[in-house]
């Protein structure tokens, strides 16, 4: 694959990811007439959406826009580290400026609406339940879920489905996993918003809170890093080379 063409694929997937998936949060969390309750099916099916669309657009680069596909797939051999450098650097960059779309676009709310810091409950995790323990576990197993899952899907050969099958995995994650924890399984998608939350003087907006940050990027990766592992395993007790690449 071309630099450049990763660079173009995960940035434009990952800016299209968290437009439409922080856009969802926001349309269920701002007080408008038809948005009264913030459902956590409505936002299941929005985020799978918003997966599936940004999957689609990345699909050139394997539809990846998450560091933890694209660490496992370097970890497998699908692409090397320069190749997840360029990766992970415009899906950072892809996840920012999403994220500047959204704050433009709902600026006026923010400004209008009486509720403080409402654009911390759209932009970052806020989990209803604050059990940092309870939290990062969930982390880790939502990604080591969808990590099994991404492994399994390339390994079977059903990789032109690859952005539906994202979608109906996060899917699945969320209705499941995401009820008192909330999740991320991908870093970018809440440490960039955050920083855009503490960088931008957003109206009514209080001081950032860093202390879920951890959760939000290290739970993924432990994940994906078991995953990948148990995936190993497998390949090594089954005695076969590897299948991904």
């Amino acid at each position: 694959m071309l630099w450049w063409g990763i660079a173009l694929s995960e940035f434009f997937g990952t800016f299209f990811l968290i437009i439409l998936g922080l856009g969802i949060n926001a349309r269920t969390t701002l007080k408008q007439k038809d948005n009264k309750n913030n459902s956590l099916l409505i936002n299941s099916f929005g985020w799978a959406f918003a997966y599936f669309v940004g999957g689609s657009i990345a699909y050139y680069s394997g539809s990846n826009i998450n560091p933890i596909l694209s660490l496992s797939a370097w970890l497998t051999d699908q692409i090397t580290f320069v190749q997840f450098l360029d990766y992970f650097f415009f899906q950072i960059l892809g996840a920012f400026f999403g994220t500047i779309i959204i704050i433009f676009i709902y600026w006026d709310q923010f400004k209008k609406n009486d509720k403080k810091d409402l654009a911390a409950e759209i932009l970052y995790i806020k989990p209803e339940r604050k059990d940092y323990k309870f939290n990062f576990a969930v982390e880790i197993l939502a990604s080591f879920v969808l990590i099994t899952s991404f492994l399994a899907s390339i390994w079977y050969g059903i990789d032109f489905f690859e952005p539906l099958f994202l979608a109906f995995i996060i899917f699945a994650i969320a209705l499941s996993l995401g009820g008192l924890s909330d999740y991320a399984v991908n870093p970018t998608r809440d440490f960039v918003p955050r920083i855009c939350h503490f960088l931008f003087n957003i109206p009514n907006k209080k001081k950032t809170n860093w202390n879920y940050s951890w959760v939000s990027i290290t739970g993924p990766v432990i994940g994906s890093l078991s995953a990948t592992g148990l995936i190993w395993a497998i390949i090594a007790i089954i005695g076969e080379g590897n299948p991904f690449n």
